[in-house]
């Protein structure tokens, strides 16, 4: 996700966002994310015409904005950003997130993460382009990289046999997600110079593929570990779990605070809500859903969901995320205006 529709009015919600996926940019506004990624200009005039298509489009829920200006936004490989750094293969379209293709075994077992992680692309390239994105426009944004979750990019890296990996050759599994996490650990110093005092979310959408248990004992350590760095750097601290997030409260519990955690449709959320009742709760829509819904399902559902957040709206967020081509606009505003009336 590169860029999210914010939802701007004051609301008995704490917030929320409508996030496209590239096929409905390309789809409704030619937008070609592959551009997207590589040249820095193109960027930036697509982030105006986004804005602006927000606001002609979603006018009444205060989208976007009717006059942009050029910023500067750095350039977002997605989920293929460790991938490119060990060495994958990066497929790019004009449609779709940027994707990798797996690592041999020879090339896996050689990994080691570099001590500088500013030499090495595509990090270099995204701080070069935001450095001449700051220069055009007299701006001063700053390159930042986020962290994936080491079972989410072994995965990406070696493909399902990781998952193999995990019982029956967990030394091979160490070297990879240790790989991963060394890298994290770097991104977070690079950050934090660059940038003090910001926000580390810890990803866990493989999680699903494992469950609490395996989570607990071959995961859970990685983000200790991550949650040190973060308390040792003054950052913030997210966990994002689009499974069923109930499931891994008593291993959460162990992370310390928590500024939020995005959570799917799956997870209980008055249980979560209970169980960090200083975290906002960032509650995360099924895209599918939405798009074929009855506009009557829509208010049912959303009523169901106020009443089980009940007396935690002002930490109930949500994210619509991955909204496909085809969703009709006046789900997305049905949407919008049950937030508005959310009681």
């Amino acid at each position: 996700m590169w860029y999210a529709a914010a939802f701007q009015e004051k609301l008995p919600i704490a917030g929320g966002h409508f996030n496209f996926l590239p096929s409905w940019w390309y789809e409704n506004y030619g937008i070609e994310h592959d551009r997207v990624v590589l040249d820095p200009n193109y960027r930036v005039k697509a982030w105006m015409a986004m804005e602006k298509a927000m606001h002609d489009r979603f006018g009444e829920a205060r989208l976007g904005n009717p006059d942009p200006r050029p910023c500067a936004p750095p350039a977002n490989w997605g989920n293929a950003l460790i991938p490119a750094v060990a060495g994958c293969d990066v497929v790019l379209t004009k449609d779709q997130y940027p994707a990798n293709r797996h690592l041999d075994e020879e090339r896996i077992g050689g990994l080691s993460p570099p001590e500088q992680i500013e030499n090495i692309y595509p990090y270099s390239e995204t701080i070069r382009q935001a450095g001449y994105l700051n220069r055009k426009y007299g701006t001063d944004v700053k390159p930042t990289f986020g962290i994936r979750g080491e079972l989410n990019d072994s995965l990406l890296i070696r493909g399902s046999e990781h998952l193999g990996d995990l019982i029956v050759d967990t030394r091979r599994a160490r070297h990879l997600m240790d790989y991963c996490h060394q890298l994290y650990l770097r991104q977070m110093e690079w950050d934090h110079g660059v940038a003090p005092g910001g926000a580390v979310m810890i990803f866990h959408c493989a999680n699903i593929m494992i469950g609490p248990r395996t989570y607990s004992e071959a995961i859970l350590d990685y983000d200790v570990d991550t949650r040190r760095k973060v308390s040792e750097l003054g950052m913030v601290f997210h966990i994002h779990n689009c499974g069923r997030a109930h499931e891994y409260i008593e291993s959460y519990r162990k992370l310390g605070p928590v500024e939020s955690l995005d959570i799917g449709t799956d997870s209980d959320l008055r249980q979560v809500m209970e169980a960090f009742p200083d975290s906002k709760v960032s509650y995360i829509i099924n895209a599918r859903w939405l798009k074929s819904a009855a506009l009557s399902e829509i208010a049912d559902g959303m009523k169901a969901i106020f009443e089980r957040a009940s007396g935690h709206l002002n930490r109930l967020f949500f994210n619509v995320a991955d909204i496909e081509s085809g969703t009709p606009d006046e789900n997305l505003c049905q949407f919008y205006q049950c937030c508005r009336t959310a009681a």
